[in-house]
């Protein structure tokens, strides 16, 4: 039977208005359907006008303006279903989805999804997430921001153009998972169920060591409460607490 890197992979990325899963709002997605050689199969790659302004450090990271989304962008309505149907497809047909830092990602387009559509991000296939299995596999990086998908691509020898781009984010991450899968193969569970399971034990964990090292270091948020990291994967629950 062949590895999860050696048939094809579907790659999904968001570039969003900011970090805060529950307010934010997608500006560019992703979700291309790559064969085992890395030849691109299927491309959907979106523009949407989010509704909101786009931060000026949001825009510096991806470089999209307020203007350019409300001139150029699809209405989200139209956009985010396109994105839904895609997601759902790939999983009908049994592909997994890879995402790097999968819980950004898949939590944000279901809070999207259930401000615009009026449902839930229903997780019905297999995800890969590369960053949460290279904390694993290759535990002793050094070096702040070394954990990003730029410099773990580097790492294993993946080249990434137009890095903080939905299209050249996605391909990075499903490049850098198949890399990950030659190179650590001894290292990691042989079905993609077992994976599954793996990842989120792997997250959980990775979590609390986090939280963990914040306590002892004395490091806290800016109102002196206790930094809290929340080690639900691949998508963090919904309380309740979408804006509208």
């Amino acid at each position: 039977m062949s590895a999860w890197w050696e048939g094809p992979l579907a790659a999904f990325d968001t570039e969003t208005t900011g970090v805060d899963v529950e307010q934010d709002r997608i500006v560019t997605a992703a979700l291309d359907v790559y064969d085992a050689a890395g030849t691109q199969l299927e491309n959907l790659g979106l523009l949407i006008d989010p509704g909101v302004e786009i931060p000026a450090e949001a825009e510096a990271k991806h470089g999209i303006s307020t203007e350019r989304a409300r001139a150029d962008g699809i209405d989200p309505v139209t956009g985010l279903s396109m994105l839904l149907a895609a997601i759902e497809d790939v999983w009908e047909r049994g592909i997994p989805i890879v995402a790097y830092n999968a819980a950004f990602d898949l939590t944000i387009a279901d809070r999207e999804f259930r401000r615009h559509l009026g449902t839930p991000l229903v997780l019905a296939g297999p995800v890969i997430d590369p960053m949460v299995i290279d904390k694993q596999v290759d535990r002793f990086v050094k070096g702040s921001g070394q954990r990003q998908l730029g410099p773990t691509c580097a790492r294993y020898g993946v080249e990434l153009e137009n890095w903080h781009t939905a299209d050249a984010d996605a391909y990075a991450a499903q490049a850098v998972a198949r890399a990950m899968g030659q190179k650590h193969d001894a290292q990691m569970p042989s079905t993609l169920q077992d994976l599954w399971r793996w990842q989120r034990g792997l997250r959980r964990d990775q979590a609390a060591d986090l939280q963990g090292y914040f306590a002892r270091v004395g490091k806290a948020n800016d109102d002196g409460s206790p930094i809290v990291i929340d080690g639900q994967w691949p998508m963090q629950a919904w309380t309740g607490g979408a804006a509208a």
